[in-house]
């Protein structure tokens, strides 16, 4: 399943635009992008930015140096463990998400990212259909402890994605 695939609306396209658009390293590159061109539904969210680099070489804000720019996503502590180690390769969240992203246990105070994440896909999941093998891909033991998790997040019935991350950087 490509990335457009997965849109039911162009929310998700706009979210990527945005996020090309904060992740540049000069503002005034976005107007050059052909993005007619990056529209064809084969391409998946890497494909896409791929074509972009080959189009403008060298447009991205270098990531260790954009920590103020790069959006920020909260784990738990032992979570972050985990994903430095590569064993939690997904997040199950209400949103879509793509990016880069910096990984802080804590929303409210100033921490050193230690961690840079990206998403690279993600999927409509039906919670009630998951598996141990799939909350464990999240760090979590069982997939009736991830629903009661996802419960209480967001509640019974919310729309939930399955948001596939791959570690950028560690420090």
């Amino acid at each position: 399943m490509t990335y457009r695939d997965d849109l039911e609306d162009d929310e998700s396209w706009s979210s990527f635009k945005r996020w090309v658009k904060e992740n540049l390293s000069e503002p005034d590159i976005f107007d050059k992008i052909d993005w007619d061109m990056l529209v064809d539904r084969s391409l998946s969210f890497e494909e896409a930015v791929n074509e972009i680099r080959r189009q403008l070489p060298s447009i991205w804000v270098d990531t260790e140096q954009a920590g103020e720019r790069i959006k920020k996503i909260v784990f738990l502590k032992p979570l972050i463990e985990k994903i430095k180690l590569g064993e939690v390769q997904v997040t199950y969240r209400n949103k879509p998400k793509t990016g880069v992203y910096y990984v802080v246990s804590n929303r409210f105070k100033g921490e050193e990212p230690e961690v840079f994440i990206e998403f690279y896909k993600n999927e409509v999941v039906d919670v009630d259909k998951l598996t141990d093998r799939e909350a464990q891909l999240a760090g979590v033991e069982t997939a009736d402890e991830l629903r009661r998790l996802l419960i209480k997040w967001y509640g019974k019935g919310a729309t939930i994605y399955r948001n596939w991350f791959r570690v950028k950087h560690v420090d």
